[in-house]
């Protein structure tokens, strides 16, 4: 089999959001190539994949939380650099957000939401955003060196996040001190801009001064200066103190002691606080004393702020020497008098501030992205890196910034910005309750008797995406940890709403092609929860072969999952082995790389030309955990749902509808409800409670080999012979073999003559009616009202044959001989025409007044789905099943045992409607309790039977 190469694009992650170009400036990676290629497998395995009949969590929306179109009032959004509102494009109805990409502007720009409260959410429940994009940047790697030159990133601000606040952490002797850091980190991260004020200080007349004593571990710079976004820069991060004598409005540098490290510092600069921002950076010799002279504002009221300032990447996490800006001791005096003094025993009269953004994703204009080539909805799934995931700011004050960076060229082209549209924050819950399955609908006299699935009971969750074709592979292992290292891998995200114990891994591994070969390596079988933690990880094991499903046991392990999970596997190799994945079908969002550096980190591949439906899946069973309810609703004919029928939700998998009438057909489909939340409605059911003594008579087997038409004017017409009489007629029916059938004909009934053959006059009938608009497959006609009583001999049903009658389906699965057509003034058997087709009409009979003897025609077929007792039951070794299928198709019936395991199936084909009997023969079997189940269509029934040896 010949298996195609192509190549497809991989995000590179690095310890942080940007690299660094040789000169020192800052930029952001664009992907680097990475190896796919085509194969054809076909799973292998023997498993179900069908995950309807179980809760499953996914995302779905419910509540918006935020929305914005900016076609109002705007007033509270913060527009800086090259940001402006247009009506010139717009994703709906006429005005957009749009922040040009003209070199001669503003480098960076950006666009601040107003303030948005986030809900409290459940744990079912999620928050996050989307937006309208077009990304028109077309310089976005202009000079072709694979770093992004013009591009944009959004950042969120978690408002009652404040960095500086007293701590004890490299504290000034020991005590208590200011710190702009984070506890959790250890230190402070990138893009953070974070004031520490006093209250306002009256300066009396005179020489003031301000004295405090100063700690500070902040990226070192190196180098000549340089030009980054406009400013002449000679350091990154920086912190300084500043005053303003305005209340507050405008701020300025103080000079003093110590001098400050750099001139103009990028940590500044990158956050929008100005060119030429003078502050300390690198590390301090330890803990230092900060003398300002404040004479120049005597007699005004002053506020002192400390700030520090950190650029778009390297801090904390890159070096945990780095640690942020401390403060203590703070004296404002005045000829020995004390103005001010905060020693950070108490918070007192100093007040923290500042925004501190959080990366939630980059991007960049290629066509390839969303909006790269025209509007478009970035939705989660389509991240470059990170996520629109905003759960973990529940309950907080938030702000979202779209920040585009543009360089001093336009090498790549003159583009009209970036443009923003139609902002939306929801809540969502993750729980999506499926609508109960396997509903089955029992005719009985005088009411109807409603089946399904109970979802309270232990279910078999099947974990899987794809349609079972693996297309393609990756050659080695996963290049996104900046060089193929042991330990990355491959997971696919799934969810389960209820707690399931995890019983199997499946996996497929690809031989590769002939230009890149596969090989088998030892792997690692991982499991992470949906925070990303790994909560298992086997023993590397060897799989046993290539291009077959592998299955790897996991009761072992006692793993239960509920909600997210990621499932997978980890290299042991550097290049081998390759996975499989299917890349030809719908794209589940859900394929996701592992590195285990930097502390690990998941990956989602989706847009990284990786991405596809692994051969990655896994199977389990449910909790009992009980608490889910139905309600069952009813329709007939042309109606619709309405209220439930039953008074009281209902706690298992069984309804009797009792208010039903005989002769009247009615459809009826299933909710299900969990934790307030409520399917859609189950498969519709159909059901006519009818006496016993209804039958429907046939001669084919339900299905139509081909059809069959003659010849306009001529007849068609099926014979039908009663086994007593009288007999009432109630419905005839016609199976169309034309998928675009809309057509019409004439149906009639005509009585046999004397010796059963065909009417001689055709226009001498027992029943004639025009039909239009026939469909495609079994069309009905009820006659009941008609009061036709067959009396005697045989009848006949058919039609008249018209220029828009379409083709009537034909069996030829074994002719029965009572198929017939007229034509020129006579009716042949189809057999004389060289035609052994059974025509695919019934006749539907009431035989409540016939006495009909033991042995009936075959022709007469059962109107119930029906599964009775094996008997004998106990039995040793041989035991008969009897059972009934009311229309023709597939018909399984397979034993288990008492954990669910498959002894034996019994039968799996299509059968014709009909009564049937299986004997089953225990002799290779242990004595014990089992179960049997008959599967037809929609309908299926279960019984227990004892084998005692």
């Amino acid at each position: 089999m010949k298996r195609y190469f192509y190549t497809g694009l991989l995000l590179l992650l690095a310890t942080s959001l940007f690299g660094r170009t040789t000169n020192g400036a800052k930029d952001a990676p664009l992907k680097s190539d990475a190896t796919r290629e085509t194969i054809s497998l076909t799973r292998a395995l023997d498993a179900h994949h069908n995950m309807n009949n179980t809760l499953q969590v996914t995302t779905r929306d419910s509540e918006v939380i935020f929305s914005e179109d900016f076609e109002g009032d705007v007033s509270q959004w913060s527009l800086n650099g090259q940001w402006s509102l247009t009506d010139l494009d717009s994703y709906s109805p006429t005005h957009s957000m749009v922040a040009d990409d003209d070199p001669a502007g503003a480098a960076v720009s950006d666009l601040i939401s107003p303030s948005i409260v986030m809900p409290a959410v459940t744990d079912i429940e999620d928050l996050s955003f989307n937006f309208a994009v077009f990304c028109d940047f077309p310089d976005f790697d202009g000079d072709g060196n694979n770093n992004l030159e013009d591009y944009y990133s959004v950042k969120i601000a978690d408002l009652t996040a404040i960095p500086w606040h007293r701590s004890t952490t490299n504290a000034y002797e020991g005590g208590t001190s200011w710190w702009c850091g984070d506890e959790g980190i250890g230190g402070y991260s990138d893009d953070w801009l974070q004031f520490l004020d006093t209250d306002p200080i009256q300066l009396p007349a005179g020489s003031s001064a301000l004295q405090f004593n100063l700690k500070y571990a902040l990226e070192e710079y190196t180098g000549a200066a340089q030009t980054i976004d406009g400013c002449l820069i000679n350091g990154w991060d920086a912190a300084n103190v500043r005053i303003s004598a305005d209340g507050g409005s405008t701020w300025s540098p103080l000079t003093g002691t110590p001098a400050y490290t750099f001139s103009s510092a990028y940590g500044f600069s990158a956050n929008n606080d100005g060119c030429s921002v003078p502050g300390w950076g690198g590390i301090s010799a330890g803990w230092g004393a900060g003398n300002f002279d404040l004479s120049a504002y005597a007699g005004e009221e002053v506020i002192i702020r400390f700030a520090l300032g950190s650029d778009v990447s390297y801090s904390t996490a890159d070096d945990a020497t780095i640690t942020g800006f401390y403060v203590d001791n703070v004296l404002v005096s005045n000829a020995g008098d004390t103005l001010f003094f905060n020693d950070a025993e108490t918070e007192g009269n100093m007040t923290a501030s500042g925004v501190l953004w959080n990366d939630v994703f980059y991007d960049y204009g290629d066509v390839s992205r969303p909006g790269g080539a025209a509007w478009g909805v970035y939705e989660s799934g389509m991240e470059f890196n990170g996520s629109l995931d905003l759960t973990a700011y529940a309950g907080k004050t938030i702000k979202l910034k779209w920040m585009s960076r543009v360089d001093g060229d336009d090498d790549g082209g003159n583009g009209t910005g970036l443009h923003i549209d139609d902002v939306s924050i929801f809540k969502s819950t993750q729980l999506v309750v499926p609508p109960p399955s396997n509903v089955a609908a029992e005719v009985v006299s005088g009411s109807v008797m409603l089946t399904w699935d109970d979802m309270n009971n232990p279910q078999a969750v099947d974990f899987f995406y794809g349609d079972d074709s693996y297309e393609s592979f990756i050659a080695g292992s996963p290049p996104w940890t900046v060089g193929r290292v042991v330990g990355s891998g491959w997971a696919q995200r799934f969810d389960a709403a209820l707690p399931t114990n995890l019983e199997n891994f499946y996996y497929l591994l690809s031989s590769g092609n002939t230009a890149n070969p596969g090989q088998l390596a030892p792997i690692q079988v991982t499991v992470w929860d949906g925070d990303e933690n790994i909560i298992y990880q086997s023993a590397p094991v060897t799989p046993a072969a290539m291009d077959e499903f592998q299955v790897f046991d996991l009761t072992p392990a006692d793993l239960t999952v509920q909600g997210s999970f990621y499932i997978g596997w980890c290299h042991t190799d550097t290049l081998y082995p390759f996975p499989a994945l299917d890349s030809d079908s719908e794209y589940m969002g859900e394929m996701y790389g592992y590195t285990p550096l930097s502390g690990g980190a998941i990956v989602s591949l989706t847009g990284s030309g990786l991405d596809g439906n692994y051969a990655l899946f896994a199977d389990g069973t449910t909790s009992s955990t009980g608490g889910i309810t139905y309600n069952v609703y009813r329709r007939t004919e042309n109606g619709t749902f309405s209220a439930p029928l039953n008074a009281t939700p209902l706690t298992a998998g069984t309804y009797t509808d009792e208010t039903v009438e005989n002769g009247v057909g009615y459809y009826y489909a299933v909710k299900a409800y969990y934790q307030g939340v409520e399917s859609g409605y189950s498969t519709e059911v159909f059901a006519m409670p009818e006496a016993a003594s209804v039958i429907e008579m046939t001669y084919d087997d339900g299905t139509a080999e081909t059809g069959y038409n003659s010849s306009v004017g001529n007849y068609l017409a099926v014979k039908f012979t009663p086994s007593a009489y009288p007999v009432l007629m109630k419905r005839i029916r016609f199976y169309v073999n034309d998928p675009a059938a809309a057509g019409n004909t004439i149906a009639y009934v005509w009585q046999g003559e004397g010796d059963g053959a065909p009417p001689v006059d055709v226009n001498t009938y027992l029943f004639r009616s025009a039909i239009s608009g026939l469909t495609y497959g079994w069309n009905q006609l009820d006659i009941t009202s008609d009061s036709i009583w067959v009396t005697n001999g045989s009848f006949y049903v058919g039609w008249k044959i018209y220029s828009s009658t379409p083709s009537l389906g034909a069996d030829n699965s074994g002719y029965q001989g009572n198929s017939f057509v007229y034509g020129s003034g006579t009716w042949i058997n189809m057999s004389e025409a060289g035609l052994n087709y059974n025509l695919m009409i019934h006749a539907v009979v009431d035989t409540a007044w016939v006495v009909v003897g033991i042995d009936q025609r075959d022709n007469q077929i059962p109107t119930e789905f029906a599964l009775a007792q094996n008997y004998p039951n106990p039995f040793n070794p041989t035991t008969n099943i009897d059972y009934s299928v009311p229309n023709a198709g597939p018909v399984n019936l397979t034993v288990y045992d008492m954990n669910g395991r498959v002894v034996s199936e019994l039968v799996n084909k299509t059968q014709s409607a009909g009564n049937y009997r299986v004997t089953v023969d225990g002799s290779s079997i242990a004595s014990g309790v089992y179960f049997y189940r008959l599967t037809s269509g929609t309908q299926s029934m279960t019984k227990k039977m004892t084998l005692v040896k």
